[in-house]
């Protein structure tokens, strides 16, 4: 079993700074200094751990390279941005082994749970956001900035 959430009700507001600043906000802003939410985290042997005021966006970003790393059959980390704490996914056949930095108690989920479970924890954390905040679907961070066209 694996399942990572967050309360849809503990997305903070964005301050009035932050919402004047969307439309040029830099990757990394958006990554670390929006969309702050406490994050539950849950996998068999761990029980239900929660994340107060975790940057969303920043910790899918995580999720989404573990996951990746996981497929190719590496090991994933995930790290918090805003603490040294760390969680690390080790697969053994089709399972995988998550272990904390802070707690010596290892948990373990299969890696078809740990996908699923960040494609559904991704697709909602953006699907909240954009409704939430219309102007981040406009927001064209990167684009402007040299990321690639299709006339390169």
């Amino acid at each position: 079993m694996f399942s990572v959430t967050f309360a849809t009700e503990s997305l903070r507001e964005m301050l009035d700074k932050q919402r004047e600043k969307l439309e040029r906000a830099s990757e990394m802003d958006l990554r670390c200094e929006y969309f702050l939410a406490d994050i539950r985290l849950a996998a068999g042997g761990l029980g239900v751990e929660e994340f107060p005021g975790i940057p969303v966006l920043d910790f899918m970003f995580c999720l989404l390279l573990s996951s990746k790393a996981v497929r190719e059959g590496n090991s994933g980390r995930i790290s918090f941005t805003e603490s040294d704490l760390l969680i690390e996914l080790v697969s053994t056949g089709e399972t995988l082994t998550i272990s904390r930095s802070w707690d010596p108690v290892a948990g373990n989920c299969t890696i078809a749970e740990f996908q699923a479970g960040v494609s559904l924890f991704s697709g909602e954390a953006l699907e909240l956001i954009a409704r939430r905040y219309p102007a981040f679907q406009t927001c064209e961070a990167g684009n402007e900035r040299g990321s690639g066209s299709d006339s390169d």
